[in-house]
């Protein structure tokens, strides 16, 4: 069986979407340096729903 590493990103938004993008982007590069290969941001993350 084939082991994949899953990341699941968690973070507060604001109503700046370039900050909210940035942040997420920051959390993606980070999870893919600790080796995860699925990497799951919170759904509608530019901006606060």
């Amino acid at each position: 069986m084939t082991e994949i590493t899953v990341a699941a990103l968690q973070l507060a938004f604001s109503d700046d979407i370039e900050r909210n993008i940035a942040n997420v982007s920051r959390l993606v590069r980070e999870a893919h340096a600790r080796g995860a290969q699925v990497i799951l941001p919170p759904e509608l993350f530019e901006g606060e729903y």
